[in-house]
């Protein structure tokens, strides 16, 4: 199982990664994990989708889960898609705006 992760930083895209056989049955979009994001960076991300299909490149694995339930709902996804096009921003400038 793999994720897309929306990374708090003005960065174009989401990221991939993978998902630690412990944490399959709790992860959901809209609840926030921790990753690493480069050598030695860690980012508190916010997972927007889940997928079977594994990328092409090699993915990490979460680190941790942080939320019990999801703290964002597709509405507010919705929501977010539309202020990162209209004000033609990343969904991490979005992120860092809107949860601080």
């Amino acid at each position: 199982m793999y994720t897309e992760v929306i990374i708090p930083a003005p960065l174009p895209k989401l990221y991939s990664y993978s998902v630690p056989e412990e944490l399959k049955n709790e992860v959901a979009p809209g609840k926030r994990v921790i990753v690493q994001f480069g050598n030695k960076k860690y980012y508190t991300g916010l997972l927007r989708k889940i997928t079977n299909i594994k990328p092409e490149h090699e993915t990490k694995e979460i680190f941790e889960l942080l939320d019990e339930t999801p703290i964002i709902n597709d509405i507010q996804f919705k929501l977010w898609d539309w202020i990162a096009s209209y004000y033609m921003c990343n969904l991490g400038d979005v992120y860092k705006a809107a949860l601080p």
